[in-house]
C-alpha cells in the first residue's frame, strides 16, 4: 500500500479559548490520519495555551509553541510553517473547523494532480465537470480578473505544497489580505486544484481579523493595490490585452458598487469607497454601463 504523505496542519492562535478545542478535535477526528498539528500561540491572554497543551499531552502528533513576542496574523502563519515537516501545509484557523472528510479529500486531490501547487475550497455546488478540477494559471487569472472571481476562501479553505511555499518565501504578510496576495502569487507559478464545497466550516464572529478589516480603508484599498500589482506584472499569466481588459473590468465593478452605495444613501461610506478604490471621475460615468464578463470556468 502506498504511504500517505505527511500533512502539516498549522493552527495559529490569539485569544481563542472559546473555539480552539473544537478546532483541534476536528483535526483529531479526520478520516485522514497521517498529519502533524502545529499550534503556535501569539501571546494569548486567555486559556488558549493551556487548552492546546492538554491535547499535546495526549497525542504526540500535536506540538504547541508560544511566541516570545506578538507577531501578528500572517507573520505568525509563516512562523508556524517554519516548524512543518509535511509535504503539504494545511492551515486551520483556531476558530474554524475541518470536517472529518475534508483533509482526505484535499490530500487525495493534490496527489492526483502533482503539478499543482495550491488547492482551494470552491464556492459553487455544481459545475459542468466533476470535482476535483485542476486549473491552469492562465484560467485562474482570467476567472479572477475577467470573470466572476476565483479566490473566495482564506487559509482554512486552502492547502499548499510545501516546496512551492518555500520557493515563494511563504505567505505575504500583509494584514487582513495576505491570503489573497499569496493565492495570486502561488497560482501564477503553478496550477490550482479546485475542491468541492463543504470541506471546512469558516466561523464568522465579531472578533476575527476578517471582520476588523472590512472597512474600505483597509480591505478595498489593499486588495485594489494587490490586483494592480499583479495585473501590471509582466510575468502575469495574462497577456497585455487581457491585463488592460482586466483593469477596465475592475474599475467597472468598483464603479457600480460606488453607485450602489450612493443609491442606498450611504454617502460617507461611498466617499470612503471611492477614495480607496482604483476609480477616477470618468470611471463613474462608465460604471453606469453594464460591462460584459466574458470568462467563467463553469462555462468552459
Amino acid at each position: 500500500m502506498k504511504q500517505q504523505p505527511l500533512v502539516s496542519v498549522l493552527m495559529t492562535v490569539y485569544n481563542r479559548e472559546k473555539y480552539i478545542a473544537e478546532a483541534i478535535e476536528s483535526v483529531i477526528n479526520s478520516s485522514y490520519q497521517n498529519w502533524e498539528l502545529i499550534i503556535v500561540d501569539d501571546q494569548s491572554k486567555d486559556r488558549s495555551v493551556e487548552i492546546a497543551r492538554s491535547y499535546e499531552a495526549i497525542d504526540t502528533r500535536i506540538r504547541v509553541y508560544v511566541n516570545d513576542v506578538n507577531l501578528g496574523d500572517y507573520p505568525n502563519r509563516n512562523k508556524a510553517a517554519s516548524y512543518a515537516k509535511g509535504k503539504y501545509l494545511k492551515y486551520l484557523d483556531s476558530d474554524d473547523l475541518i470536517y472529518s472528510h475534508g483533509l482526505e479529500v484535499m490530500v487525495d486531490a493534490m496527489e492526483r494532480f502533482p503539478d499543482a501547487g495550491l488547492g482551494i475550497n470552491w464556492n459553487k455546488s455544481e459545475m459542468r465537470r466533476p470535482y476535483p478540477q485542476c486549473v491552469s494559471s492562465e484560467d485562474v487569472f482570467k476567472q479572477q480578473f475577467l470573470g466572476t472571481g476565483f479566490f473566495f476562501t482564506g487559509p482554512t479553505g486552502a492547502i499548499i505544497r510545501r516546496d512551492l511555499f518555500e520557493e515563494e518565501s511563504g505567505l505575504s504578510e500583509l494584514r487582513y489580505i495576505g491570503d489573497f496576495d499569496s493565492w495570486l502569487k502561488f497560482s501564477a507559478k503553478r496550477k490550482v486544484v479546485i475542491f468541492q464545497p463543504a470541506l471546512i466550516w469558516w466561523r464568522q464572529h465579531e472578533d476575527q481579523e476578517y471582520q476588523l478589516g472590512l472597512n474600505p480603508k483597509y480591505y478595498l484599498k489593499s486588495t485594489t493595490e494587490i490586483a494592480l500589482n499583479h495585473l501590471n506584472n509582466m510575468e502575469s499569466p495574462l497577456n497585455h490585452k487581457e491585463r488592460k481588459l482586466a483593469l477596465y473590468c475592475l474599475k467597472q465593478r468598483q464603479a457600480r458598487m460606488f453607485i450602489s452605495h450612493l443609491f442606498k444613501l450611504k454617502f460617507k461610506y461611498a466617499i470612503s469607497y471611492f477614495n480607496n478604490s482604483a476609480l477616477g471621475p470618468l470611471d463613474i460615468l462608465k460604471g453606469l454601463l453594464k460591462s460584459k464578463i466574458y470568462f467563467d470556468i463553469d462555462r468552459k
